[in-house]
């Protein structure tokens, strides 16, 4: 089972992140995730979530070995010496994911090198990066 096909998203009833497989339902109907990862299998099932926090995994790892998601909040080594934060933003444009710094986007490849998460846009706002609040 490869994660690039899993999604999370925060449940409605108490904010917790469910991940797993995504089903979409018309408005007014929240969509639902039923959840693969961290329940025992008999207490898996769908999950109402907030549509809101609904995000993809890229199918990459940053350099902790953590799977990372749309959504994420993405500490990178330009240099050496320059650290930067970036959020992981879908890219249609390119059928895939890139990571946004101050307006500009990076290949999601290189978060595999050098990235590191550290927060994601729902959980940790204070970590945006300026322009991006």
């Amino acid at each position: 089972m490869t994660d690039r096909y899993l999604f999370r998203g925060k449940r409605i009833s108490d904010g917790e992140w469910i991940i797993g497989d995504l089903f979409m339902q018309y408005e007014p109907h929240d969509p639902q995730i039923y959840d693969r990862k961290g329940r025992p299998r008999e207490f898996r099932g769908y999950f109402d979530v907030d549509r809101a926090t609904i995000g993809q995994c890229t199918g990459l790892y940053d350099k902790n070995s953590s799977p990372i998601y749309e959504g994420d909040i993405i500490l990178l080594s330009l240099t050496p010496s320059r650290d930067v934060e970036g959020i992981v933003m879908r890219d249609d444009m390119n059928a895939g994911f890139s990571i946004m710094v101050r307006k500009i986007r990076y290949a999601v490849t290189m978060a595999r090198m050098s990235g590191e998460i550290v927060g994601n846009i729902h959980d940790n706002p204070e970590l945006l990066p300026e322009g991006e609040k």
